[in-house]
């Protein structure tokens, strides 16, 4: 469920957010429009729009500790890091306990991708807190969904937040992702409805749903999910670009090319477009048009390691220059090296280039990446039994079988050893 947790770690990193309960904890009404101009500018990356509001917010009461947060904000948008220091120390001064000076602290440091220090000022918000809010909470547990293995913990935090607001439909949004990645999908389910419920027009819950039910090949259902979002959002790319693949699995071509027209128009030069036009042109056996198309996504991104990859396997499987096929499968994982189904497709060309040593290394890289895919354990199968090992390809074949007792294709290989 890696795709389900980008949308939480996504854009640029703010010092507030909506969960920060500012009304509560600083009141001033005479400041107030000026700095509410001041975090609709930042938002929208209009950074002297910004600057101006919270200056102005600062002329008004100089010790008005969001508006040097504001600006703290700003100048780490811009890149001044020296002053963006600055900023949250004259905050930390004017408020030394201040749960949002703590907050704005640690998504600084978010930011600087200094995660333990991130942490450690969460924690300190949390203290601060204590039953009071429940921001604090929420931002730990965004901090431990960054990282797929830390999801439980991120769960956790989520779930001790909804105890205290348990209308908060943004933190049940969070607690499906996380439940996702630990492996607990109707859990997810459950906290993706009451989000949708609780929060009828933002797309986020709807498009995790639809994932979620896409991986459980739900595929009508997560098709009705993303039509409800793209309502929603229609110039959401990643939208278009889901409903597209979605299209595509159930064999709805013409459909998920509509989608990508869509996605074209607001993106004409978006690579990804052009990556999953070749891949519709693949699974229609367009081996020309899916060159061509892999071509022109490579043109615009050099470093799209899926459109090397699918281009090779193209090349492999239509049995055309296999050294291009290697060259090409080397680029891709060169440029995504933690990717299992890249050394896959470097394995199976190099096996049929007949350097049989090296395809083991390879299908042993990818299954080092991701040792729970049957048909990687068939590959070495194959790959072994080329080296006249059969030991190791009966092994191979039988983990195949174990983690998918519905793998023909290895169960008549294991019958074919000698």
């Amino acid at each position: 469920m890696a795709l389900l947790a980008t949308s939480v770690s996504a854009g640029p990193v703010l010092p507030f957010t909506s969960q920060d309960q500012l009304d509560t904890e600083y009141q001033n009404s005479a400041v107030t429009p000026a700095f509410k101009q001041g975090v609709s500018a930042l938002e929208q990356q209009d950074l002297p729009a910004a600057r101006q509001a919270f200056n102005n917010a600062l002329a008004t009461d100089p010790t008005f500790v969001p508006a040097l947060i504001g600006l703290a904000g700003v100048a780490n948008a811009d890149g001044n890091d020296k002053q963006a220091q600055q900023y949250l120390q004259q905050a930390q001064q004017l408020a030394p306990k201040s749960a949002l000076v703590y907050l704005a602290t640690g998504r600084y440091y978010i930011s600087r991708q200094q995660f333990a220090q991130a942490e450690q000022q969460f924690l300190l918000a949390k203290d601060v807190q204590n039953h009071s809010g429940h921001a604090a909470l929420i931002s730990l547990g965004e901090l431990y969904l960054r990282d797929a293995k830390q999801a439980d913990k991120a769960l956790a935090h989520f779930e001790t937040a909804l105890a205290k607001d348990a209308n908060n439909g943004y933190v049940h949004y969070l607690a499906g992702v996380a439940a996702a990645l630990t492996a607990k999908p109707e859990l997810a389910k459950q906290y993706f409805a009451t989000a949708i419920r609780l929060s009828p027009q933002n797309a986020m819950p709807l498009h995790a749903m639809a994932r979620l039910m896409t991986e459980a090949k739900q595929y009508e259902q997560a098709l009705a999910q993303l039509a409800q979002a793209i309502r929603l959002e229609p110039a959401n790319v990643t939208l278009l670009l889901d409903q597209s693949d979605l299209l595509a699995l159930t064999g709805n071509y013409a459909a998920a090319n509509e989608a990508l027209d869509k996605a074209e128009k607001l993106a004409p030069k978006l690579a990804e477009i052009f990556l999953k036009r070749a891949d519709i042109a693949q699974a229609q056996q367009q081996w020309r048009r899916a060159l061509n198309l892999y071509d022109e996504a490579i043109a615009l991104n050099a470093k799209l390691a899926q459109a090397y990859n699918n281009k090779a396997w193209l090349l492999l499987t239509q049995k055309q220059d296999l050294h291009q096929a290697k060259a090409t499968a080397l680029q891709a994982v060169s440029l995504s090296a933690g990717s299992a189904p890249f050394y896959d497709t470097l394995a199976m060309i190099l096996l049929e280039l007949g350097d049989s040593t090296a395809a083991l290394t390879a299908i042993d890289d990818a299954i080092r990446l991701e040792g729970s895919v049957a048909e990687y354990h068939y590959h070495k199968g194959l790959i072994a039994s080329k080296l006249k090992q059969s030991a190791l390809a009966k092994t191979a074949l039988q983990q195949a079988l174990q983690l998918d007792p519905n793998y023909t294709p290895a169960r008549d290989a294991l019958k074919q050893l000698p």
